[in-house]
């Protein structure tokens, strides 16, 4: 089963709060797009791209956020991230992890 995106909204006092749930990827980021921008749209000051629930992110989802915040920024919104998930530290025991780029 895929992990598709999705972008649920609420309101928190004056910010819009974005919970940016599953991939952030090339396969996503036209429908993740869209949703941000629908956000900011309807922000009256600010939103928060809270990414608790992303289970991965590439170029093309690092993308979408960088397009988001150049829209808030033509909108006057603050957009801010929250929640941002923090990558498991390397296996100490593994070979990879003590030698160059690729396990070189």
């Amino acid at each position: 089963m895929e992990d598709l995106s999705s972008v649920e909204t609420t309101v928190s006092g004056p910010c819009l709060v974005a919970k940016v749930r599953g991939t952030m990827d090339y396969l996503t980021q036209l429908e993740l797009r869209g949703q941000l921008t629908q956000a900011i749209d309807r922000a009256e000051r600010a939103v928060v791209v809270e990414l608790t629930d992303v289970s991965s992110c590439d170029s093309a989802g690092l993308n979408v956020l960088l397009g988001a915040r150049r829209e808030a920024e033509k909108a006057a919104v603050v957009l801010v991230l929250a929640c941002v998930p923090v990558p498991p530290a390397p296996d100490p025991g593994d070979d990879r992890s003590r030698s160059g780029p690729a396990g070189l």
